[in-house]
């Protein structure tokens, strides 16, 4: 699908979908910050988008004390992917409305801002840390070639393997070369296939 014309389809989404979802914005934003007033509501992280320019992605805050992890490639052999550690690290510090946020995936709302700016697309390749680059490129330089490759196109809020039932299962490349097949085989149809699959999701408590 031409990008152009995927822009002008997302923006007019978003800009449709954000008014009638204002209220559970809001409603997510004060109990956030009433069972946590200590936090902020919102959660900012660097990561890196198309081009591997580097952005802001925004998230509802689901974890308190989060601080940074750092593993090395020794520590990193018993995960089936670097994404595992993410989670593993981060399933410590998850607040118990993180947590319901998480199941239906309503941290993720602020990210239509990120659509909103051109920094995501609503489908895309799972936007990383450098964090996570660096490793890929520490433990898997065979893959250079697909890395460079993976990053022309703009992440996404979901994608073509966050919505696999094993996602954590999968391996570094098989999850590289599933976002090297989606950019490859850009479709309205597989866009509307993805987009459907990760409703169900949402509405089926899905979310880790």
């Amino acid at each position: 699908m031409d990008s152009k014309v995927k822009r002008v389809l997302e923006l007019s989404f978003v800009l449709l979908i954000i008014p009638l979802l204002s209220p559970l914005i809001l409603a997510i934003m004060i109990l956030n910050k009433l069972l946590y007033p200590k936090y902020p509501v919102f959660y900012s992280h660097t990561r890196i988008g198309k081009g591997e320019k580097p952005f802001k992605l925004y998230k509802f805050r689901t974890m308190v004390d989060a601080e940074p992890y750092k593993k090395g490639a020794e520590e990193l052999s018993k995960y089936s992917n670097i994404f595992h550690v993410s989670k593993d690290e981060h399933s410590k510090k998850i607040t118990a409305f993180g947590a319901v946020l998480r199941k239906f995936y309503l941290d993720e709302l602020p990210q239509l801002y990120n659509v909103l700016k051109g920094d995501m697309s609503l489908i895309g390749p799972r936007p990383v840390e450098e964090y996570h680059l660096n490793l890929w490129r520490q433990l898997h330089p065979e893959l250079h070639n697909l890395l460079k490759a993976r990053f022309i196109a703009r992440p996404g809020v979901t994608g073509p393997w966050q919505i696999h039932n094993k996602k954590f299962d999968l391996t570094d490349r098989e999850i590289i070369q599933k976002d090297i097949d989606y950019i490859e085989k850009s479709s309205l149809t597989n866009d509307l296939r993805l987009a459907g699959m990760t409703i169900t999701r949402i509405f089926g408590g899905a979310g880790e």
